[in-house]
């Protein structure tokens, strides 16, 4: 699936917990794993305004000190450590400087914590999240400062048939063999309040809903599309630990399928927070024209509010898979 994955860091606790599901992806992979810090300011290393001072070998020791504190949980005695390489660029630009690292090291895969330091000290809070999420050509998995932790056994997907999505359900079942757990497929039939223009020009508001139809359809489509997507992949490379060989078929996948109505964030959140969903994964795109876009809107207001780490998928991969 991926044999680079770029890890990005600022020291924060939500970066700590992103290093923690990055090396975990890494060592099921059995890829290798950069941990990389961006310095912001032409002067690299150098004292600015911003942040506090820190020097190259400081920096190292941090990282290394942050990356010690994950791989122990990581590797079993009899198995080999993860391939780990630690990084320090100096960059005006932190988002453009994590893809272009990431693009020297052929990652398939960024892994970023969506709060970094607040104020004007922050590094990789949500815009910078969300700027490569718009913009790079790689999955990215964005874990917030209190997101879940623990096994991950349950994931969601939603769906709202467009191609993106599509190929996030790919993507969701193969992490959901990688980590031997269930997937949920949700459809959810939107609610939106528009305005109304009267005759005198006074707006009111009306709830605009889904076709009866659509939704009645949406159950039987799911089903279309679970059926219709596959683990297996000429292009993918399988998991070499921690995988079963029984378990690579789609029918070791458990999943199921959901309807609901309301608002796509909002019921993707409380989906997320009533079925104890460890790990989403959303296309980072969904349909186009006049409809909403994913991530315009929906995986821009999950990722603020989920309490599970979100896995995006690039429009466009960079890498094989």
């Amino acid at each position: 699936m991926h044999d680079s994955i770029v890890s990005a860091t600022d020291f924060s606790e939500a970066s700590a917990r992103a290093l923690t599901f990055g090396a975990d992806v890494a060592f099921r992979l059995d890829a290798a794993l950069h941990v990389l810090h961006v310095v912001p300011g032409e002067g690299g290393y150098t004292t600015t305004p911003e942040l506090p001072t820190h020097d190259e070998e400081q920096l190292r020791r941090n990282l290394t000190e942050q990356l010690d504190a994950v791989l122990p949980d990581e590797v079993a005695e009899n198995e080999e450590p993860v391939q780990a390489t630690k990084a320090l660029v100096g960059s005006p630009n932190v988002a453009d400087a994590v893809e272009q690292y990431a693009t020297e090291v052929a990652a398939g895969l960024l892994v970023i914590g969506t709060h970094g330091r607040g104020g004007v000290r922050r590094l990789l809070l949500g815009s910078v999240a969300e700027r490569l999420i718009r913009h790079t050509t790689r999955d990215v998995l964005a874990v917030r400062e209190r997101a879940r932790t623990g096994p991950v056994k349950h994931l969601l997907v939603p769906v709202d048939f467009s191609v993106h999505s599509k190929q996030a359900v790919r993507r969701g079942k193969q992490l959901a063999a990688l980590y031997g757990a269930r997937v949920s497929l949700l459809f959810v039939a939107e609610q939106r309040t528009v305005p109304v223009f009267s005759d005198t020009g006074l707006p009111s508001f009306t709830v605009q809903e889904m076709d009866d139809v659509i939704v009645e359809n949406a159950p039987r489509a799911l089903n279309a599309l679970d059926a219709e997507v596959s683990v297996g992949s000429p292009h993918e490379k399988p998991p070499t630990k921690d995988f079963d060989d029984s378990t690579q078929g789609d029918a070791a996948i458990e999943t199921a399928h959901h309807v609901r109505r309301g608002g796509v964030d909002e019921a993707i959140v409380d989906f997320v927070k009533e079925e104890a969903v460890d790990l989403i994964v959303m296309g980072s795109h969904g349909v186009s024209g006049t409809e909403r876009k994913l991530l315009g809107n929906t995986t821009a207001q999950v990722l603020r509010n989920a309490p599970s780490p979100v896995y995006v998928v690039a429009a466009t991969p960079a890498s094989t898979g």
